[in-house]
């Protein structure tokens, strides 16, 4: 597995086009973990909706918000790690990623 985690805190249009790029990466067995930080319910309602469309998007909303970022990304390192998973990228809902980042950072 593939697996990319990412943090949510609203920023819909940025998050949007960061979820995109993770989505167009150029390896197999991708799957994204968006996790919703107390975002607005616009952000949530959005955020859901692309999971229920696209099978490799999954989504936690937590609300309140997990205690930290360091809490975020430790609870989600775990669950990719108990998934199965032997590594993850970690990235911000703020960034653009070329299409082969993944593959690169990965060296397959």
């Amino acid at each position: 597995m593939n697996a990319v985690i990412m943090p949510v805190l609203d920023n819909l249009a940025q998050t949007l086009d960061a979820i995109g790029d993770v989505l167009r990466q150029d390896v197999g067995d991708l799957c994204l973990l968006v996790i919703n930080q107390g975002s607005s319910d616009e952000t949530r309602q959005r955020l859901e909706r692309i999971a229920q469309l696209e099978k490799r998007v999954l989504v936690w909303s937590h609300d309140p918000p997990l205690p930290s970022l360091a809490a975020t990304w430790n609870t989600a390192l775990d669950f990719v790690w108990q998934s199965g998973g032997a590594h993850a990228l970690v990235v911000n809902n703020d960034v653009r990623l070329h299409r082969s980042t993944y593959r690169m950072l990965h060296g397959a």
